[in-house]
C-alpha cells in the first residue's frame, strides 16, 4: 500500500534522527527570530547596518520584534552570550547560516565594556569566532538578543479527528485549536502535511504558549484494513518526534484529544511515545 510505504520511509528517517543527529538547539521561529533552547536566548535573525556602540545599545533597547507578538525587551548581548553563537566547526562565517542566512564574517559588538579601557567594548569576530575589543566610537555590526527562560509554554495538544466518509479534514479541529490557543492567551496551531509527514507551525502564532497540533488522516480514516490505525499512529508518532527534535516543539505537558477512531490512533501513538522513552508521561488523553 502507498500509505504503508510512506510510513516506512518516514520511520527510517526518524531512526536516523535518533541515532545520528543531536537534538537541535537552534530553532528558526519563522518570524525573524531564532531561539536557542540550550542557552534560553532568542536572537534577532536578520542583519543590521554598522553602528557605534552607543547607537547599538539604543537600537537593541528600542527594537520591537517580531511584528506579530511584539517583544520589546531586546538588548545588546554581553560577550559571553554573543560568543555562544559561535560554531567552531565553521568559519567565514563561524555560525550556522541555516538559521542566520545573512550572517557576515565580520565584527559584532557586545555590551561588555573592556575593563582596561572603558572607551572600548568587547566584540566577536565571526570570521572564525575570536574575541577582541575596539573603540566604542567605531562602527560594526549588531545582533540583538532577549531572554526566553522566563517564558512558560502551557503545553502541546494533539487533536485527531475520527472517521471521515468523504475523506476530507473536518472543520471542527481547526475551530477547537483556535479556541484552545485563545483561551491560553498565546500559542499557535501546527498543521499536518501528509505528503511530507511533518507538522508545520502557523507563522502568525507564538512559540510561547499552547501549541496545538492538528493531525489530518481523513483519507485514511475510512480504510478498515487490518493494521490501519497502527500504521497511522506510526505516522503521528514520527511527526511528533521530528517536531521535537528538529522544530523545537516541547512534548512536556502533552495532551491528546481524539474523536471516534481518532482515539485509537492517539492511544497507539501514546504507547509508542512512552515505550520509546521520548516522553516520561502524558498528561491527558481526552475522548
Amino acid at each position: 500500500m502507498k500509505f504503508e510505504k510512506k510510513i516506512l520511509g518516514i520511520s527510517l528517517l526518524v531512526l536516523v534522527l535518533w541515532v545520528g543527529i543531536a537534538t537541535a538547539t537552534m530553532i528558526d521561529n519563522g518570524d525573524g527570530t531564532v531561539s536557542d533552547t540550550e542557552t534560553g536566548l532568542m536572537w534577532q535573525q536578520t542583519e543590521t547596518g554598522k553602528m557605534n556602540w552607543q547607537n547599538a545599545l539604543s537600537y537593541c533597547e528600542n527594537l520591537v520584534l517580531p511584528a506579530v507578538s511584539g517583544h520589546d525587551d531586546w538588548r545588546l548581548p554581553d560577550r559571553h552570550e554573543l560568543q555562544s553563537l559561535v560554531d567552531y566547526n565553521r568559519y567565514y562565517p563561524s555560525l550556522d547560516k541555516k538559521n542566520f542566512p545573512g550572517a557576515l564574517p565580520y565584527y559584532y559588538f557586545s555590551s561588555t565594556t573592556a575593563a582596561n579601557n572603558t572607551n572600548c567594548a568587547w566584540l566577536v569576530d565571526f570570521y572564525y569566532g575570536a574575541l577582541g575589543y575596539m573603540g566604542k566610537a567605531g562602527t560594526i555590526y549588531v545582533r540583538a538578543v532577549r531572554s526566553i527562560q522566563s517564558e512558560t509554554s502551557h503545553g502541546s495538544t494533539v487533536i485527531t479527528h475520527g472517521y471521515q466518509f468523504d475523506g476530507n479534514l473536518p472543520v471542527w479541529p481547526e475551530a477547537m485549536g483556535t479556541a484552545i490557543v485563545d483561551r491560553a492567551g498565546s500559542g499557535r496551531i501546527w498543521r499536518y502535511n501528509k505528503d511530507e509527514g511533518k507538522f508545520y507551525p502557523d507563522v502568525n502564532g507564538s512559540s510561547a504558549g499552547e501549541q496545538v497540533l492538528i493531525f489530518d488522516w481523513a483519507k485514511e480514516s475510512n480504510n478498515f484494513w487490518h493494521g490501519n490505525s497502527e500504521a497511522v499512529a506510526d505516522s503521528l508518532f514520527v511527526a511528533l518526534v521530528y517536531a521535537q527534535k528538529e522544530q523545537g516543539l516541547s512534548l512536556d505537558n502533552l495532551h491528546f484529544i481524539g474523536h471516534s477512531r481518532g482515539t485509537v490512533v492517539n492511544s497507539e501513538a501514546v504507547e509508542r511515545l512512552l515505550k520509546s522513552g521520548i516522553v516520561d508521561s502524558v498528561d491527558h488523553v481526552t475522548t
